[in-house]
Protein backbone atom coordinates (compact mmCIF):
# COMPACT_ATOMS: atom_id res chain seq x y z
CA UNK A 1 0.00 0.00 0.00
CA UNK A 2 0.94 3.50 -0.61
CA UNK A 3 1.72 5.36 2.25
CA UNK A 4 0.98 9.42 1.23
CA UNK A 5 -0.41 12.31 3.22
CA UNK A 6 -3.65 13.93 1.79
CA UNK A 7 -2.18 17.09 0.52
CA UNK A 8 0.21 15.08 -1.50
CA UNK A 9 -2.28 12.92 -3.01
CA UNK A 10 -3.98 16.07 -4.28
CA UNK A 11 -1.04 17.56 -5.33
CA UNK A 12 0.08 14.46 -7.46
CA UNK A 13 -3.63 14.08 -8.88
CA UNK A 14 -3.79 17.73 -10.11
CA UNK A 15 -0.16 17.40 -11.24
CA UNK A 16 -1.26 13.95 -13.33
CA UNK A 17 -4.85 15.84 -14.68
CA UNK A 18 -2.66 19.35 -15.55
CA UNK A 19 0.00 16.49 -17.48
CA UNK A 20 -3.24 15.17 -19.16
CA UNK A 21 -4.32 18.66 -20.39
CA UNK A 22 -1.12 19.38 -22.24
CA UNK A 23 -0.32 19.04 -25.96
CA UNK A 24 2.62 16.78 -25.13
CA UNK A 25 0.25 14.17 -23.88
CA UNK A 26 -1.85 14.98 -26.74
CA UNK A 27 0.68 14.12 -29.28
CA UNK A 28 1.56 10.78 -26.53
CA UNK A 29 -1.91 9.20 -26.57
CA UNK A 30 -1.91 10.16 -30.58
CA UNK A 31 1.10 7.94 -31.24
CA UNK A 32 -0.11 5.31 -29.37
CA UNK A 33 -3.51 5.13 -31.15
CA UNK A 34 -1.52 5.49 -34.23
CA UNK A 35 0.17 2.15 -32.87
CA UNK A 36 -2.79 0.37 -31.82
CA UNK A 37 -4.19 0.95 -35.46
CA UNK A 38 -1.26 -0.58 -37.13
CA UNK A 39 -1.09 -3.31 -34.89
CA UNK A 40 -5.05 -4.18 -35.79
CA UNK A 41 -4.00 -3.54 -39.28
CA UNK A 42 -1.09 -5.97 -39.22
CA UNK A 43 -3.71 -8.51 -37.68
CA UNK A 44 -5.66 -8.11 -40.27
CA UNK A 45 -3.93 -7.62 -42.94
CA UNK A 46 -2.98 -10.61 -45.48
CA UNK A 47 0.57 -11.10 -44.31
CA UNK A 48 -0.45 -13.40 -41.73
CA UNK A 49 -2.51 -15.44 -43.27
CA UNK A 50 -0.06 -17.48 -45.27
CA UNK A 51 1.71 -18.62 -41.84
CA UNK A 52 0.81 -22.03 -39.58
CA UNK A 53 -1.71 -22.02 -37.81
CA UNK A 54 -0.15 -22.44 -34.74
CA UNK A 55 1.95 -19.17 -35.77
CA UNK A 56 -0.32 -17.40 -36.38
CA UNK A 57 -2.14 -17.95 -33.13
CA UNK A 58 1.10 -16.69 -31.34
CA UNK A 59 0.71 -13.63 -33.45
CA UNK A 60 -2.33 -12.51 -33.08
CA UNK A 61 -1.81 -12.74 -29.21
CA UNK A 62 1.35 -10.87 -29.09
CA UNK A 63 -0.71 -8.37 -31.12
CA UNK A 64 -3.24 -8.82 -28.88
CA UNK A 65 -1.05 -8.26 -25.54
CA UNK A 66 0.54 -5.27 -27.27
CA UNK A 67 -2.30 -3.09 -27.87
CA UNK A 68 -4.29 -4.48 -24.13
CA UNK A 69 -0.53 -2.62 -23.09
CA UNK A 70 -0.48 0.49 -24.88
CA UNK A 71 -4.35 0.94 -24.21
CA UNK A 72 -2.69 0.72 -20.49
CA UNK A 73 0.00 3.35 -20.93
CA UNK A 74 -2.52 5.83 -22.66
CA UNK A 75 -4.92 5.41 -19.32
CA UNK A 76 -1.77 5.46 -17.37
CA UNK A 77 -2.40 8.69 -15.71
CA UNK A 78 -6.31 7.82 -14.58
CA UNK A 79 -4.70 4.55 -12.98
CA UNK A 80 -2.38 6.20 -11.01
CA UNK A 81 -5.22 8.79 -9.40
CA UNK A 82 -7.52 6.01 -9.01
CA UNK A 83 -4.71 3.86 -7.35
CA UNK A 84 -3.72 6.97 -4.57
CA UNK A 85 -7.00 7.57 -4.60
CA UNK A 86 -8.59 4.20 -2.91
CA UNK A 87 -5.61 3.02 -1.05
CA UNK A 88 -8.15 0.37 1.13
CA UNK A 89 -8.71 -0.97 -2.12
CA UNK A 90 -4.79 -1.20 -2.93
CA UNK A 91 -3.88 -2.92 0.29
CA UNK A 92 -2.98 -6.28 1.14
CA UNK A 93 -4.55 -6.45 5.00
CA UNK A 94 -7.81 -7.84 5.42
CA UNK A 95 -6.67 -10.24 2.67
CA UNK A 96 -7.37 -14.23 3.14
CA UNK A 97 -4.33 -15.75 1.84
CA UNK A 98 -5.39 -19.41 2.53
CA UNK A 99 -8.31 -20.13 0.32
CA UNK A 100 -9.86 -23.08 2.92
CA UNK A 101 -9.67 -21.34 5.85
CA UNK A 102 -11.13 -17.36 6.76
CA UNK A 103 -8.75 -15.35 8.80
CA UNK A 104 -10.67 -15.74 11.98
CA UNK A 105 -10.36 -19.41 11.63
CA UNK A 106 -6.46 -18.82 10.78
CA UNK A 107 -6.09 -16.53 13.89
CA UNK A 108 -7.19 -19.70 16.01
CA UNK A 109 -5.17 -21.95 14.30
CA UNK A 110 -1.79 -19.45 14.93
CA UNK A 111 -2.71 -19.19 18.64
CA UNK A 112 -3.46 -22.68 19.45
CA UNK A 113 -0.07 -23.39 17.57
CA UNK A 114 1.69 -21.20 19.89
CA UNK A 115 0.37 -22.15 23.10
CA UNK A 116 2.17 -25.58 21.70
Amino acid sequence: MINIDQKRIEDVKELLKNGQATEFWKLICEAIDDSIDQLQREQDGDDLKDIPAEQYKLEVELSKAKRKYLNHLKNLPEGIIAYITQPAANSEEGENPDPYYSPEELAKEELSQSKE
